[in-house]
């Protein structure tokens, strides 16, 4: 909202795209909770308009990627999932970066499993003060929840290339 408040002046067009994409997020959450499942198309939508109100906010440090087999669009995922991982990404990757970064987000399945990469680069000089690493550890114990299974989240961090992959089982009815 600040955000929105300091375009308005500035950069009226910017803001009303912004509150534009903000309404479909918003819309988005409140018809779902974190119990439900979406489909893989309908959280990316979710997670696409996330990102397009960071980059109207961070501009050109913040460049985005979403790829995804289209025979995935209809797999199941839980409502939600994304939006910290993506929000990580962002918060660890481009808010202290004078450069741009590319935050990447590659999803493919096959019958069994929904598998989904987010990867950003980051300056590891510029990190921002840690925070409590609620977000990954929140997603780690939902995922646990959902699936009785530990092995369904993985995080790799080589110094400069942050990747979260996360496997979600499909279920056949």
């Amino acid at each position: 909202m600040n955000s929105i408040s300091s375009l308005t002046i500035s950069k009226p067009k910017k803001a009303r795209d912004m509150i534009a994409k903000l309404s479909e997020y918003l819309r988005y959450t409140m018809q779902h909770d974190e119990e439900s499942l979406s489909s893989w198309k309908e959280e990316l939508s979710s997670v696409r308009s996330f990102l397009e109100i960071e980059q109207i906010r961070y501009g050109e440090r913040l460049e985005f990627s979403i790829n995804g087999d289209s025979k995935c669009l209809s797999a199941k995922i839980p409502t939600l999932l994304l939006q910290p991982v993506v929000e990580n990404a962002i918060k660890y990757g481009v808010y202290e970066s004078t450069e741009p970064v590319l935050v990447e987000l590659n999803g493919s399945c096959n019958d069994e499993i929904l598998a989904i990469i987010v990867t950003n680069r980051y300056d590891p000089d510029a990190m921002p003060e840690k925070g409590n690493g609620i977000g990954l550890l929140n997603l780690k114990k939902r995922m646990a929840l959902l699936y009785s299974r530990r092995d369904l989240v993985a995080i790799k961090d080589d110094g400069q290339e942050f990747t979260v992959e996360i496997k979600i089982p499909q279920v056949h009815e």
